[in-house]
């Protein structure tokens, strides 16, 4: 047996959501549940993993395909109108600057699911997949702030003449590393990312 939980139209899936629907699981003898959505809040991947290991159920999250709430287009290839959510993959290293704790977080890559092929696919951050992303350096489990954005440029934008000087070609590649970092009062960051295709995907992480 498999329990489903389908998230609103017009918001994001809650830690909530998915925290009642693996309880409401639960009392019902289920140890599967699908959680579905057009949108998910940030944290869900860590409310997720924290429920699996408190509990016997398994939570699967959804993603449902955003045109098919475009009115009165047909949708096309119904078995791919679903897929597991992508989250991206980092690395949150520690330096210290004198007396100073600080940290830098890198972008390893993105998993994300191949709706043709049916399987699952990691995307390497360098693969030319990730278009940008962003970093919230203190997250406070609602509202994300860019603190740090890295963008791909396909092509380098002609700005020269607007700054009367020279850029490195390399200022304008995808950088992977963030710059350093103090740790701040929500011991929390959170990172975006954005792939070629216009998709988001979210994953936060505690720093205790």
């Amino acid at each position: 047996k498999i329990a489903i939980s389908v998230g609103p139209v017009s918001g994001r899936v809650t830690a909530k959501q998915i925290n009642d629907a693996v309880q409401d699981a639960l009392s019902s003898g289920i140890l599967a549940v699908h959680v579905l959505g057009w949108a998910f809040e940030a944290n869900v991947g860590e409310v997720k993993s924290q429920l699996e290991k408190r509990g016997k159920v398994k939570a699967e999250l959804i993603m449902i395909r955003p045109d098919t709430l475009a009115e009165g287009l047909k949708a096309a290839q119904p078995e791919m109108l679903f897929s597991p959510l992508a989250l991206p993959d980092i690395d949150v290293e520690t330096e210290k600057n004198g007396k100073e704790k600080q940290l830098r977080v890198t972008l390893k890559g993105v998993g994300l699911f191949d709706r043709k092929r049916r399987e699952s696919k990691y995307k390497t951050a360098d693969s030319g997949y990730v278009s940008a992303w962003y970093l919230d350096e203190d997250y406070d489990g609602d509202c994300f702030v860019d603190c740090q954005m890295f963008f791909d440029f396909k092509k380098a934008p002609n700005i020269k003449a607007a700054l009367k000087a020279e850029v490195d070609p390399e200022e304008f590649t995808l950088k992977l590393t963030s710059e350093p970092f103090p740790v701040r009062g929500y011991k929390r960051i959170a990172v975006k990312v954005v792939d070629v295709y216009g998709n988001e995907s979210t994953v936060v992480r505690d720093l205790t």
